[in-house]
């Protein structure tokens, strides 16, 4: 979200010209993608201010549709999957983001409607889970104003589940278009307790997960997810002295209304079951290579985190912890044998849209010997979204809310290995199933990667003007949107010159996208605005 592009010197950018792309339609290919993979959030009950119904919706907003495809900010899902495969995986196909590119930037034809898919049908979600044995109702009025998220603490006391593990969870939100994102903890610590006291209103607030640096993550809910079920004889295991609590991220839109989302929770008493462990193998508390954790004033820097196995460990999940310094984060594990196992690669990391824990489709077994490492990388300057409002200061390690810390924290849900624990399957979908089997007719062909490197965009960040300027390739419009897709500024350059300066002095500081078309090529670039 905050990389820096350095657009003084030469710049290559990668373009692109489509063949085939006049046989590509709404009907036959474009439909089948989005009623598959959008409209199950972009409906009428998860998102009624943009629903994606059918042709017109999407052709009004194709360039903003796109404009979030190529950038990987939709469907939402920060992991790359080419590293490892987790459970519920959003991601679209290369093929299908070369088709909406394709289809948006060239005519965006409708095609004959006889052969559109049936328009898929929702309904407002409900129970699903049998016989939980927690029903946790939020019941909570939500402020008259949110500035970008809200995140409520909620805590559910200790009961009948003590000393029990948890075989199912399932989300109900009341309002799905104003619960982004679910995450639930356990504690045996009393300080939660401590800022649930000093908040007058029902729960707390925390943006750094519980506020309480003992909490262990257990599962993450977000939009679109199905009900959880652990595996066959396996439980999330959960301390003899632990509580829950239930962490609810609301969005703007839930201003000034009541929300009462349930969230069901199923125990398992039985002996005969594996508890699964959660624990911060990775921390920059006690595993940090290269400390302490502090980034200088207009730097950035990469920390390097380490964890020796010393007994064979089967993974199940990884949860990442970060705040809004930080870029990206890989971890892997190098084996006794030197082999190289990727467990999480985000490369372009968001805290507001972390799905919490990811569970690996197939669980991970780490050998004794093994070594987890981990790399993130964090920016303390001008250009970070965090800092637009901000006089920076050097960041350094911190669980509060207080606007210069940060944290580096991973944690891992795991078993003792134990033999067959490669035959353990959490899921086995490599791709969303599309809805009534459909599948896009045509296929974007013989894509020309054309690399040039006179495209120049002047200067990043910025405050009132831009220029932007080519050499090879004449301009033909450019267009500005701000970091929700809405757009702001389309100005037109019907003389195709070289060069041209756009003002965006009246544009509030933000992170904004410019659609920069020059004759039949497109490319998209980040522009940061500061005050």
């Amino acid at each position: 979200m905050r990389q820096v592009f350095r657009l003084v010197g030469a710049v290559c950018l990668l373009m692109f010209k489509y063949a085939g792309a006049q046989d590509i339609t709404w009907a036959e290919d474009v439909a089948c993608i989005v009623y598959s993979h959008c409209s199950p959030c972009h409906n009428s009950y998860n998102n009624p201010n943009a629903q994606f119904r059918n042709y017109q919706d999407i052709h009004s907003q194709r360039l903003r549709i796109e404009l979030y495809v190529n950038t990987g900010k939709m469907p939402p899902s920060l992991t790359n999957n080419h590293y490892n495969k987790f459970t519920g995986n959003k991601s679209l196909t290369q093929e299908e983001i070369d088709i909406i590119k394709a289809w948006a930037r060239e005519q965006a034809l409708e095609g004959d409607t006889s052969l559109t898919p049936e328009v898929p049908v929702y309904s407002k979600p409900v129970r699903t889970l049998t016989d939980p044995d927690i029903t946790f109702r939020s019941n909570f009025v939500l402020p008259d104003t949110i500035k970008d998220h809200l995140r409520r603490c909620f805590i559910i006391p200790q009961g009948s589940h003590i000393g029990k593990n948890i075989q199912s969870i399932e989300v109900v939100p009341a309002y799905p278009y104003i619960v982004h994102s679910v995450f639930i903890y356990s504690e045996d610590l009393p300080y939660p307790y401590m800022l649930d006291d000093k908040d007058t209103g029902m729960g707390y607030t925390s943006y750094t997960g519980t506020g309480s640096p003992s909490s262990k993550p257990i599962y993450g809910w977000t939009l679109g997810s199905k009900p959880f079920h652990m595996p066959e004889n396996l439980r999330l295991h959960v301390d003899p002295n632990a509580y829950l609590i239930v962490q609810l991220q609301y969005a703007e839109e839930g201003a000034g209304q009541v929300d009462s989302s349930e969230i069901h929770i199923k125990f398992d008493s039985s002996s005969s079951v594996r508890g699964a462990m959660t624990s911060a193998l990775l921390s920059h508390d006690v595993n940090l290579v290269n400390g302490p954790f502090e980034v200088q004033i207009d730097s950035s820097k990469v920390f390097h985190e380490q964890y020796n196995v010393f007994n064979s460990m089967t993974l199940l999940s990884i949860s990442p912890k970060a705040h809004n310094y930080c870029d990206n984060m890989r971890v892997f594990a190098r084996l006794p044998n030197k082999d190289t196992i990727w467990l999480l690669k985000i490369d372009d990391w968001v805290a507001d849209w972390s799905e919490g824990t990811y569970f690996y489709q197939k669980p991970v077994h780490l050998p004794k010997g093994t070594v987890i490492n981990a790399f993130s990388l964090y920016s303390n300057t001008n250009s970070n979204l965090h800092d637009l409002y901000d006089t920076l200061e050097t960041l350094h390690a911190g669980l509060d809310d207080h606007a210069h810390v940060d944290e580096m924290i991973f944690h891992f849900t795991y078993l003792p290995y134990s033999a067959g624990d490669e035959n353990i399957i959490f899921d086995t979908l490599q791709h969303k199933i599309h809805h009534l089997g459909c599948a896009p007719v045509h296929k974007v062909t013989d894509i020309d990667d054309i690399e040039t490197n006179s495209f120049y965009m002047y200067p990043n960040p910025a405050h009132t003007t831009i220029t932007i300027e080519t050499s090879e390739l004449p301009l033909s419009s450019v267009i500005v949107y701000n970091s929700i897709g809405k757009k702001c500024v389309d100005m037109l350059n019907p003389d195709h010159e070289a060069k041209t300066r756009i003002d965006i002095s009246g544009l509030p500081a933000g992170i904004y996208f410019i659609q920069i078309n020059a004759l039949n090529h497109s490319q998209i670039r980040r522009l940061i605005i500061g005050n």
